[in-house]
């Protein structure tokens, strides 16, 4: 009898360490993010981008949305940014559903642009009645986490 409660105290323990390892959960709420726990890696980004005008502004096909990483006077005017020699990382890219994601994201701040078809990079802004553009800080404080934007959206 006690072999047998012992056993099943174990199995209980063990099965709610495994399960807790699997789980996300907020971790806290950002203005235009929201963090979660990963059971496993480094940082990463991901959200939805809308292509309001596809005839005029349809994103390259070759999984073309990026994270420029900003220097600290790019801050205040975000409009100059170009991606010529700058760190840059390409997000993994669902073109049938706008979804994508950037793995193993450094800390820094970052700006999220869009290759166009005709080769312009253009700044992604919040989807929202008051658009500000994407721009993303990741706190070296913060790891082994998912950052999920709201919707971003091209003109």
């Amino acid at each position: 009898m006690k072999k047998t409660y012992l056993l099943l105290v174990i199995s209980f323990i063990v099965i709610n360490i495994l399960s807790s390892c699997n789980s996300t959960k907020e971790v806290s709420t950002l203005p235009n993010q929201k963090i979660t726990d990963l059971p496993e890696g480094l940082r990463s980004v991901q959200g939805l981008l809308i292509v309001s005008d596809p005839t005029s502004f349809l994103p390259a096909d070759d999984d073309a949305i990026y994270l420029i990483k900003l220097k600290n006077e790019d801050l205040d005017d975000v409009r100059s940014v170009s991606p010529e020699n700058r760190d840059t990382i390409q997000a993994t890219v669902d073109e049938s559903t706008g979804k994508f994601n950037f793995s193993n994201v450094l800390p820094g701040n970052y700006l999220v642009m869009v290759r166009t078809i005709g080769g312009s990079y253009i700044p992604a802004r919040y989807y929202s009645e008051n658009p500000e553009y994407a721009v993303i800080t990741v706190d070296e404080k913060i790891q082994h986490t998912n950052i999920e934007l709201q919707p971003l959206v091209i003109p």
